[in-house]
């Protein structure tokens, strides 16, 4: 019985082509020029990625209509879609007390569901801006805590020199003395 060959590796070999990279051509330049970045869509992962979209995929990709502008204060669209769910989310109410088997019941469901996709939606554009912000802060504490720890050595340095100074006064003979 033959044994099975069972060499999987967790990542696929280079292509072939990376060998055409040597120093030589490097320094001459002649190995290949980069391929052109792709300005349409392309799969990734399973999942269609574009490098217009930014981080986060537009809304019509989804398939929903846009309810506030691309380019928009998010703070202020945002506080309008919250009062457009307490509104919204009242109205609803109001129908189920009424007449809970309304048609107007499933429109008011769906206008909520949207309107929660979109806030969503909004949320997911500061992502990028918030990890921008978190990295300001912790580049700030890390220079705050060097800064500090520069001071210390200092001090300690300044300490070291002069009990030096003070060891070398002691141990040096004197000239006066030794007469």
């Amino acid at each position: 019985m033959a044994a099975k060959d069972n060499n999987t590796t967790p990542m696929p070999a280079p292509p072939d082509y990376f060998k055409e990279f040597t120093d030589d051509n490097v320094r001459n330049n002649t190995c290949p020029k980069p391929p052109k970045i792709p300005t349409d869509a392309v799969k990734i992962f399973g999942t269609d990625q574009c490098s217009s979209w930014g981080t986060v995929r537009p809304l019509e990709t989804y398939n929903f209509p846009r309810l506030h502008p691309q380019y928009c204060d998010h703070r202020k669209e945002l506080k309008k879609m919250v009062q457009s769910v307490a509104i919204g989310f009242l109205d609803l109410l109001d129908i189920l007390t009424k007449v809970p088997d309304s048609r107007e019941r499933n429109q008011r469901i769906d206008d909520l569901m949207l309107l929660f996709i979109h806030i969503h939606h909004m949320i997911n554009e500061f992502r990028p801006h918030q990890a921008r912000e978190s990295l300001k802060l912790i580049l700030e504490v890390q220079k705050r805590r060097r800064e500090t720890l520069s001071l210390n050595l200092k001090k300690v340095i300044e300490k070291c020199t002069q009990s030096l100074s003070e060891a070398k006064k002691i141990l040096e003979p004197d000239p006066h003395e030794i007469l």
